[in-house]
Parts: C-alpha cells; sequence; structure tokens
C-alpha cells in the first residue's frame, strides 16, 4: 500500500458490505481506528480492513442448547484424537501442551474459507457438518469469552491477506459473521519483515503477551488464518495462593527418574477419585470453575500407556466424582496435591492432520480448494503451514494459558510441482559461506580454508 490510490483501490475490492460493525482495535501494531487505516509501529506494517461482528458473552440458557451441545461434543471427539496424535508424533520427552479447541476453531475458519472436497475433509476432521457449524460455531466462540472478578477468558479469530488478493464479498461476510474474524491486509510479498512482525505483535497482543514468536511467514502467503486464545484464573478468591506440602515428595518422571519437590495443596471439593481402569483422575478448580484435570497412570503403566484419545474421551466425560453417599450419609471431599508446572509447544502440527485425520486437499497445490474465499480457482492456491503454539503455567497463584493456530496460504505458482532429478553438490575442498535469516539478512560469511 504505497499511495492513497492503492489503499483505495484495495478497499472497494475488500470491501463487505455485510459487515455491520467495525470494531475499533488499539493494540501495540495495530492503532488503526479506522477501517482501511495503514499504521506503522516498530516495523510492523498492517491494515485493518473489516471488524468482526459483535459477540456477547454464552448465557447461561445457551449452555444448555442443542446447539452448543452439538458444537462440544464435536469438539470433543477431535480433542482426544488430536491430544493422542500430537503426543504420539510431536512429543520430544519434554513438558507437552497443545490447545485442541485453538486447532479446531481454526481449522473452521479453514472450512469457512474452503468448497467442495477441501471443505469435507475438515468437516470430516471436526466431526460436524456445514450446516451445524455455521449454527453452532458462534455457541463455541461465545462460550470462551467472559471476564471474571479472578481472571479471564478471551478468544480471538481473524484473516489475514496479502495487499491486493482479489477475494470474493460473500466469503468475507460469512467469516465476519458466523466466524467472528476480523480481516486485515499486509504486504509479505513486497515488505515480509513489517507484515511478519504486525503479525508477531497482533498474537503477542491478543494473548497478553505470552505467545511472542516469529511465525517466519513466506514473502509468497496470500492468506492467513488465526485464532488466538487466552485464559488466567486464581485458584481462590482474592488471588489467595495455594499452600505447599511441608515435605517433599519423590516425583517419578517419565525417563524413570525422580524429582523430589514439594507439592501444592489443591481446595478440597466434594467427590472421590476416579477409577478409569489404568489410570486414575481427579481435579483442582479454580475460583470461575475452571478445572484442572490429572490422568495418573497405575502402578506398571506410563504416561505413554494411558494417555490415549479413549481415556481422554473418557477424563473429559466425568462429571460425577461420587462425592455423596446417601446410603451411609457421607459426603466425601478430595483434595489434589500437585507439583507447580510449566509447558510449552510450538510446531508445525500439518503432518499430524494430514496423517491422522486425514485432511489432504487443502495441503495439496493442485487440489485445494478456496473458491469460497479467493476470487482464483481451485489448484491456484494451498496451506503450506499450520503453525500451533501454546503456553501454560500452573504454581501457587492460579493459572494462565495461551495458544495460537496459524493457517498459512500461497499462490500455488510460487511453489510450482515440476518432476523431480536428484544430484549431488560434493564440497570436497576449502569454500566459502554465507549465512542469512529469513529476511536475507546476513548473519555470517567466512572461508573454511581446512576442516
Amino acid at each position: 500500500m504505497n499511495s492513497e490510490r492503492d489503499k483505495g483501490d484495495v478497499m472497494k475490492r475488500f470491501k463487505a458490505t455485510a459487515f455491520v460493525t467495525i470494531l475499533t482495535v488499539c493494540v501495540c501494531m495495530l492503532c488503526a481506528c479506522a477501517k482501511g487505516k495503514s499504521t506503522l509501529l516498530s516495523g510492523a506494517k498492517s491494515t485493518l480492513l473489516s471488524g468482526a461482528s459483535d459477540a456477547d458473552a454464552l448465557n447461561y440458557n445457551e449452555y444448555g442448547s442443542e446447539e452448543f451441545a452439538t458444537v462440544s461434543e464435536a469438539l470433543d471427539a477431535f480433542q482426544a484424537k488430536f491430544g493422542q496424535s500430537a503426543f504420539e508424533k510431536l512429543n520430544e520427552g519434554e513438558n507437552l501442551v497443545i490447545s485442541p479447541v485453538s486447532v479446531f476453531m481454526a481449522l473452521s475458519l479453514a472450512a469457512d474459507s474452503a468448497a467442495n472436497e477441501s471443505r469435507d475433509e475438515i468437516l470430516k476432521a471436526l466431526n460436524i457438518d456445514y450446516g451445524s457449524l455455521s449454527e453452532t460455531f458462534g455457541y463455541l466462540y461465545r462460550s470462551l469469552l467472559r471476564t471474571y472478578d479472578s481472571g479471564k477468558i478471551a478468544v480471538g479469530n481473524s484473516v489475514w491477506l496479502q495487499d491486493g488478493t482479489p477475494v470474493k464479498e460473500s466469503g468475507l461476510n460469512s467469516l465476519s459473521d458466523k466466524m467472528f474474524a476480523d480481516v486485515y491486509s499486509a504486504d509479505f510479498n513486497g515488505d515480509n519483515r513489517s507484515a511478519n512482525l504486525a503479525v508477531r505483535n497482533f498474537v503477542k497482543e491478543k494473548t497478553e503477551g505470552m505467545i511472542d514468536v516469529d511465525f517466519e511467514l513466506s514473502p509468497e502467503t496470500l492468506f492467513i488464518l488465526i485464532n488466538t486464545l487466552y485464559l488466567s484464573d486464581s485458584w481462590n478468591a482474592a488471588g489467595r495462593k495455594l499452600q505447599t506440602t511441608a515435605e517433599e515428595y519423590s516425583f517419578k518422571n517419565a525417563d524413570e527418574g525422580t524429582s523430589e519437590t514439594k507439592l501444592l495443596q489443591g481446595n478440597y471439593t466434594t467427590g472421590r477419585v476416579y477409577d478409569g481402569g489404568d489410570f486414575y483422575t481427579y481435579y483442582s478448580a479454580t475460583e470461575a470453575g475452571f478445572r484442572l484435570k490429572f490422568l495418573l497412570p497405575k502402578d506398571g503403566r506410563g504416561i505413554a500407556d494411558v494417555f490415549t484419545a479413549e481415556n481422554l474421551t473418557k477424563v473429559n466425560a466425568v462429571t460425577d466424582y461420587g462425592g455423596i453417599d446417601e446410603d451411609r450419609k457421607i459426603q466425601h471431599m478430595t483434595r489434589v496435591l500437585f507439583p507447580s508446572f510449566e509447558a510449552e509447544f510450538n510446531k508445525d502440527i500439518l503432518s499430524v492432520l494430514r496423517e491422522d485425520f486425514g485432511i489432504n486437499g487443502i495441503f495439496d497445490p493442485l487440489n485445494a480448494d478456496f473458491t469460497t474465499l479467493l476470487e482464483a480457482p481451485k489448484g491456484s492456491n494451498f496451506i503450506y503451514k499450520v503453525q500451533h503454539v501454546a503456553k501454560l503455567k500452573v504454581d501457587a497463584e492460579g493459572i494462565e494459558g495461551a495458544a495460537a493456530t496459524v493457517l498459512a496460504g500461497k499462490d500455488t505458482s510460487s511453489d510450482p510441482v515440476y518432476t523431480k532429478q536428484y544430484h549431488d553438490f560434493v564440497i570436497d575442498s576449502a569454500f566459502g559461506f554465507v549465512l542469512t535469516d529469513v529476511y536475507g539478512n546476513v548473519l555470517f560469511s567466512g572461508v573454511i580454508n581446512a576442516v
């Protein structure tokens, strides 16, 4: 966007008349307070084209609605399978955290933007048909919008477009009205550094600073679909901390080693530990009612044995922990003693979605179909990365977590398909080198005379 005329052309192309509400966005990298106004702050440049439809928190009656039940059941089936797949394929022995709901919502944006077989594959992975997704997505989205005295939960969707990309007005309207997505543009091709910085700062702002990563989006990036999620809450009113045990416990790590540590003393709640067969489960609740459910393998079992889709479904389905014994007039009270912990995740999950969920079309340069959103034929663009970032911190004060899922697409023409020929380039004498970053900046250079 190098001139006022360019701005006008882009706005004419992207204008979505069904967008009734234009959100005022004032974040650290997007201080655009009017539709179509470009901003430049700390090198981050982007334009807010249209704001998402208004969304209020889900009310009590809507929690019991058939619509909310439909989308919740679809999410539950997805989270169980995705949890097992991520653990089996992306776990590297360190603490692991993912956000299934963030991935689910980002894929929902893709389903709304795609068409025909490309859409059908996503919907099958999400365990829902398009009509149901369109009618119920708002219930899920609005259930994640709430502020408490002790904390908050906030979710956001957005679509990012390469400057000047022709799009369909009806597609943008759908993303705004049904998927509550803001629409931005940036120049990934002409000024890749500032466009990447805009996305980075946007996600950082939406996640209260927890997620601050460079998504390394290609200069050929044509569009991006982003979901962000942020959650924080205290264990007790007024932020009163949990007490720790006086003695240390021997914590058995996954590698069979042990760590001596004091444990947090959770609050007592009505219920008893649930026996899941090869594991036990119970929970610790925050002030606003978020439940941190623990899945503890029985003796002789490891976490790899019990962290399965079946067991994740089982854990999530437990609502009655049998705390009241009417016959004996006993109220069972249980608390969890657990360690403080942190976990984070930052990986491309495209291969998991392809191999375990059968989503192939949107990743195929020859068959991806985003004709619902873009004024471009099938097979002219595709998703080249699905980056998922998640962080969770649990300590004596409470819980804080954030997630972002980024689906990035580009032109097929920028990544042509050729018949492959293979060659060897043998470095067998003194050589020179240049090392650059993703923007082409030279970080190191030199000569190797001997090895």
